[in-house]
């Protein structure tokens, strides 16, 4: 395993993309948006970030279709225990102090 599967230029350019969607992350927070637009555009600039810390810096681009599989059932997972909290959060009565 001494070849390397992601160039440093790439890495250099995937690093160079992360900065400007974090500037850009934060400069549109300081736009004027309903609380489901800036929800929206955090979570947009959030999973683009994700997609490519994955892809380029887990090397996940050039994984075999077993490591995408143990990928996809990890967000799976992530999903459910997200939903079964969520189910339990909203179930429950507003607390009245």
């Amino acid at each position: 395993m001494t070849e390397r599967t992601i160039s440093p230029l790439t890495s250099v350019f995937t690093f160079a993309g992360l900065v400007v969607l974090t500037l850009a992350t934060v400069s549109l927070s300081f736009l004027r948006m309903g609380a489901a637009g800036h929800l929206a555009v955090g979570l947009a600039f959030g999973a683009a970030k994700a997609g490519l810390v994955a892809l380029i810096f887990m090397h996940l681009i050039r994984s075999p279709v077993r490591v995408w599989l143990a990928a996809g059932l990890g967000l799976f997972w992530l999903g459910i225990l997200i939903a079964l909290t969520m189910t339990d959060y909203f179930a429950r009565p507003l607390a009245s102090f």
